[in-house]
């Protein structure tokens, strides 16, 4: 959620999912008169609404607490102290309401804007109803809360009442943003420099925002690794060297080919070298049937002979991976 500039807020933590979601509170202030002879139109409706300026998006909790008082003539007198004609409405409706005649408002309404359908701000689920006790709702959509006294809306039934109103409510609002961490990895998607993709270390090794689990190009480590062989029962055949002196632009080479799907893919470029024990990512451009490709290589060496050495390779529309069927792959140290 986004607050404007001035305007107090005060953070804390709560506990969702394991993840810390984060909440803000602020405070509005609604005033009720509105000016007479405004239209019963939607034009008039709008003119009608204290817009806050605090920004919710789909999904966050809100609760709103009104205190204060509105007054003007005799409301409505089939109106009664928690509903309509003394019947409790529930889904937020009328939590508590001024009695008649000391006020005419019998209800402040919380909105998003813009609305489900115009400035009217009418229709299920598009408004909280509240004077007094405080609800908690979840926003069905992103937009701007808004407040307007219920009566505005109806001021075509009620013109004397409306007219006539005066006071002014405080509202305090928190909003709630649940967390999210699409890829799972404990980190929320707001921090995570690779979102898609479990990367709970953070690594970064070109220091460019990107997590090297999602970076084609995450720089280099100073090594050395070849490898060649087969890998599933289709045989897909590959064969690679990739040389980085002082962590610098890798040189070499690498084919692979997947005779069943009828793909040869041939490295024009090495990009990055990344080494780490027992394993190492290899990533640069090659084509495909003479389209260009960014592919990534993810090798292990477990020992000799080979055959317990893993490989994998990916790029757009394309993975695979396994065990060694034959060959081997070795990381010089």
């Amino acid at each position: 959620m986004l607050f404007p500039i001035g305007r107090a807020v005060t953070l804390t933590a709560i506990t969702v999912a394991c993840l810390p979601s984060v909440a803000a509170a602020a405070t509005v202030n609604v005033h009720t008169s509105v000016p007479s002879g405004t239209p019963n139109s939607a034009a008039g409706r709008a003119a009608a609404i204290t817009y806050s300026g605090i920004t919710v998006a789909a999904g966050d909790e809100i609760t709103l607490s009104a205190t204060g008082a509105v007054f003007g003539g005799a409301g409505p007198t089939n109106l009664g102290p928690t509903g309509w004609a003394g019947t409790p409405v529930d889904d937020g409706v009328f939590p508590n309401i001024l009695t008649p005649p000391t006020a005419n408002l019998y209800s402040l309404v919380a909105t998003i804007d813009p609305a489900g359908s115009d400035a009217e701000v009418t229709g299920v689920g598009d408004e909280w109803f509240l004077v007094g006790n405080g609800v908690t709702r979840t926003a069905d959509r992103s937009g701007t809360l808004a407040f307007v006294l219920h009566d505005a809306l109806y001021r075509s039934d009620y013109p004397a009442a409306y007219v006539d109103n005066r006071g002014a409510f405080t509202v305090d609002v928190t909003v709630t943003s649940p967390v999210v961490d699409t890829d799972g990895d404990g980190v929320p998607d707001g921090d995570d420099n690779c979102v898609t993709v479990a990367n709970a270390g953070q690594a970064d090794l070109d220091a460019d925002g990107i997590g090297d689990a999602c970076d084609p190009t995450q720089g280099s480590t100073p090594g050395k690794v070849t490898g060649g062989g087969w890998i599933t029962t289709d045989k897909h055949t590959f064969g690679f060297v990739a040389r980085s002196q002082d962590g610098g632009t890798p040189t070499g080479n690498l084919t692979y080919q997947d005779k069943g799907a009828g793909v040869t893919l041939k490295a024009t470029s090495l990009e990055s070298l990344v080494v780490a024990g027992t394993h190492a990512t290899i990533a640069g451009t090659g084509t495909v049937d003479g389209v260009p490709v960014a592919f990534r290589v993810e090798v292990d060496d477990l020992g000799e002979p080979g055959r317990s050495d893993t490989f994998a390779i990916s790029w757009s529309g394309y993975a695979a991976s396994g065990t060694l069927n034959g060959g081997n792959i070795q990381i010089h140290r």
